[in-house]
C-alpha cells in the first residue's frame, strides 16, 4: 500500500511551503492508476493538518452526474474567461500545439483544460489548498493521447505551460506521480465500477497500452517543465 510513502510525501511538502504560497496538490498518472483514491487520502491528511480551507473539488466533481459535472465546468470555464481572458488565449495556443485541427476533439481538449485552470483560480482566489486527481498533468497527458501532432514542439508548449503557470500565480505546485505496473492498470480498469469516460475504460488492451505510453511522454515533457521553475515540483508514488 502507498499510504506510508504518500503521508511521507505529503509531510515533506509541508515544511517546504511557505505560508504565503497558492498550494496545489495535483495526483498524476494512467487511468486505472489510483489517483482518486490518493486524492481522497491526501485531503483527510491536509484538512486535518492545514489552517486554510482545503478544496478536492477536481476529485468531488468527478464523482456527480455527467449532467450537473458539465454545468459546473461551465461556470469554471467562464470564471476563468471573465477574470482573466489572457489566460485563455495562452491555453488555446498551448493545446493548438498538440492539436492543430478544428474539430470535437480540439474543442473537448480546451474545455477541460480551461476548466481545470479556471477551478485553480478560483480555490487561489477564496484562499484554498487544491487537491486534484484530474488537472493541469493530467490535461497535458489529454492533449498527447488525443492530439493530432506528435511532432509538438516541446520547448513551445513548455513556454506556454510556465507563462499559464505565472499568470494564476501558481506558487506551490507538487504533483504526485501515480505508478503502477501495466498488467495491474489493465486489471483495475476492466474491473473498476465507475468507467469515466476515459477511452481506457472500454478494456482494449491496445488503447491501455497506449495510455502507458501516454503517460511517459507526457512525465518527460512535465520534467522539462519543471527543470525550468521552482514552484512546480514532482515526486513518484508507486501504487502497487
Amino acid at each position: 500500500m502507498p499510504m506510508s510513502n504518500l503521508l511521507s510525501i505529503l509531510k515533506n511538502w509541508e515544511q517546504k511551503k511557505s505560508s504565503d504560497s497558492f498550494q496545489v496538490v495535483e495526483f498524476f498518472g494512467t487511468p486505472g492508476s489510483g489517483k482518486t483514491h490518493l486524492s481522497d487520502i491526501a485531503y483527510r491528511k491536509l484538512n486535518k493538518n492545514a489552517t486554510d480551507v482545503v478544496s478536492k473539488l477536481s476529485v468531488t466533481i468527478g464523482k456527480i452526474g455527467s449532467m450537473k459535472r458539465v454545468i459546473i465546468k461551465i461556470f469554471f470555464v467562464f470564471y476563468l474567461i471573465i477574470i482573466n481572458f489572457s489566460i485563455v488565449l495562452n491555453i488555446i495556443k498551448l493545446v493548438g500545439e498538440f492539436h492543430s485541427k478544428v474539430d470535437c476533439i480540439l474543442i473537448k481538449l480546451l474545455f477541460n483544460f480551461l476548466y481545470v485552470v479556471g477551478m485553480i483560480r478560483f480555490c487561489k482566489n477564496h484562499n484554498q489548498i487544491s487537491i486534484m486527481d484530474q488537472g493541469v498533468s493530467q490535461s497535458i497527458w489529454s492533449c498527447i493521447f488525443h492530439g493530432n501532432n506528435v511532432n509538438y514542439n516541446c520547448e513551445t508548449a513548455s513556454s506556454l505551460l510556465l507563462i499559464i503557470f505565472s499568470k494564476i500565480k501558481l506558487t506551490n505546485f507538487l504533483m504526485v506521480h501515480v505508478s503502477v505496473e501495466t498488467d495491474k492498470i489493465e486489471a483495475r480498469l476492466k474491473t473498476r465500477r465507475i468507467k469515466g469516460t476515459s477511452l481506457l475504460n472500454s478494456g482494449n488492451d491496445k488503447i491501455i497500452r497506449r495510455g502507458v505510453e501516454t503517460t511517459i511522454k507526457a512525465r518527460n515533457f512535465l520534467d522539462r517543465v519543471s527543470s525550468h521553475t521552482s514552484s512546480f515540483s514532482i515526486v513518484d508514488c508507486t501504487n502497487n
